[in-house]
């Protein structure tokens, strides 16, 4: 997973001042570069469990349509997730944004959040899955409701 380094150096924490002070570099190293070998994002149950605790789900207020968000602070995770989501869904287009302070996965699509929507259900979405279920119940004449209910 993401953050096994750095829970592996917490959990064997030096007990020598010298050994202190290199585990904290090391800790510092990986925090901005949380992704090292291979694909971590390689589940829907994993990328809705990521998306439950980091994502958004939006209705903007000009037009009944559906976007889907992730910020963080590194991009290798998010560009990780986005190989994934490409790899679901090849037509349809997932952007990672990188900006001073902070990176964005974002799918600007509707017909591509509704089954990104879907897929997570299906993988166990919990937190959002009330604000999830709204925003797959979106309709022109509901655009108003349902961006109030979110």
């Amino acid at each position: 997973f993401v953050k096994q380094p750095q829970l592996s150096i917490a959990r064997d924490w030096p007990g020598t001042v010298s050994e202190r002070i290199k585990a904290s570099q090391k800790l510092k190293s990986l925090k901005t570069c949380l992704v090292h070998e291979g694909n971590p994002v390689n589940s829907w149950s994993y990328f809705a469990g990521f998306f439950d605790a980091e994502g958004c789900i939006r209705i903007p207020p000009q037009c009944a349509a559906i976007r889907l968000n992730i910020a963080q602070r590194s991009s290798a995770v998010l560009h990780s997730a986005q190989n994934f989501l490409r790899n679901e869904f090849p037509d349809n287009h997932i952007a990672v944004s990188i900006y001073t302070n902070s990176s964005l996965l974002s799918v600007d699509s509707t017909s591509a959040s509704r089954k990104i929507l879907i897929r997570m259900l299906q993988a166990g979405l919990s937190c959002k899955r009330a604000q999830a279920e709204i925003a797959l119940e979106l309709t022109v004449d509901s655009h108003v409701s349902s961006r109030t209910q979110l």
